[in-house]
């Protein structure tokens, strides 16, 4: 799937139109064509709008979607950073541009985005693929959440059963998914908790040194992503309730919907945007000297390593036994080509 500029109507408006590569398979054609059908349904400020599109037999499939100047949000948080990737690094012209973020520029994507959440939620649609790097950024800072291949509508009992095999997106996935393939609004809300941690750490990668086939056991377990040092209590209780084991102890997003609003309302900050103190070390990697000169830690879920900042070192006595690592098994992932970005 690739996007690209176009100027629309002699010139007149400026769209982002989506296509398929020449390699893509039968099924992310089906993707596109199924994102093609719902867009067609769906009406908020907060999604991105569908202005047209071309389908014509046995031709290149054309989505002409809104553009969206910022890029995408997790593309954003990072440029925040000063982190650019190898396409802005090679542009002139994104060296040139200052991004900035404050803490009520966070808590206003968070309020966006559970905004066109709520929305899809109450027109019965699972989105299934919520992450920072699905949602765009307008001009202005407006969130339109995108990238609905994977969506799917919900009319009986609000529970999607996915049969099909295909890319999964482990990392933002909640555990009724990874467990037994079932989606509904519910797990979108755990993909939001997971949202907000990318938010809170300007688009740092969940779970850092955390392998997906060890992640669904962790999981289960009760582990979850510890509190990054920038993020409030109050925040770091929000995500921690999407991501209940039961599904049903989750807030809505109507619920998310009105505490972001509250918080925006307050004018405190929930969260510190320094990028001094959302550095995460894993994200960025090390030479191997480095890692030999560190000392050896052991880490609260025993699958993290020794330079990630968000999990804290575990407390073990004296005679406890030699640290070891697990391989256990995720039931999703066995077989499946992991989305683990």
């Amino acid at each position: 799937m690739e996007y690209f500029v176009s100027n629309f109507f002699a010139g007149f408006m400026t769209v982002a139109v989506k296509t398929l590569k020449d390699n893509a398979s039968p099924s992310e054609l089906s993707d596109l064509m199924s994102e093609y059908q719902l867009l067609k349904e769906v009406t908020h400020p907060n999604v991105v709008k569908l202005l047209g599109a071309c389908t014509t037999p046995d031709a290149p499939v054309y989505i002409i979607i809104e553009y969206c100047a910022l890029g995408s949000l997790r593309a954003y948080l990072r440029r925040c950073r000063n982190i650019k990737t190898a396409s802005e690094l090679g542009n002139p012209e994104s060296a040139r541009t200052k991004n900035e973020i404050v803490p009520r520029d966070v808590l206003s994507f968070a309020w966006q985005i559970s905004k066109g959440m709520a929305y899809l939620a109450e027109i019965k649609l699972v989105h299934r693929d919520l992450a920072a790097r699905n949602i765009l950024l307008a001009t202005g800072k407006v969130c339109k959440i995108s990238d609905f291949g994977l969506t799917r509508d919900v009319y009986e009992d609000d529970t999607y059963l996915k049969k099909s095999r295909g890319r999964v997106p482990v990392k933002w996935m909640a555990l009724e998914s990874l467990a037994d393939h079932v989606y509904t609004s519910k797990s979108d809300v755990w993909s939001f908790g997971i949202v907000l941690w990318e938010l809170v750490t300007l688009g740092s990668s969940p779970y850092p040194g955390v392998a997906v086939q060890n992640l669904y056991h962790l999981l289960k377990n009760g582990y979850r992503m510890q509190r990054p040092q920038n993020c409030s209590l109050e925040l770091y209780e929000i995500m921690k309730d999407c991501w209940s084991s039961n599904p049903s102890d989750r807030p809505s997003f109507v619920r998310l919907t009105d505490k972001f609003e509250r918080m925006l309302e307050d004018g405190a900050d929930y969260l510190d945007c320094n990028e001094r103190m959302v550095s995460n070390p894993a994200y960025f990697g090390g030479t191997n000297q480095d890692l030999q000169e560190k000392p050896v830690v052991k880490y609260e879920n025993e699958n993290v390593n020794s330079l990630t900042s968000y999990d804290t070192p575990k407390q073990h006595s004296q005679d406890s036994t030699p640290f070891q690592i697990t391989n256990y098994t995720t039931p999703l992932i066995n077989g499946l080509a992991v989305d683990n970005r």
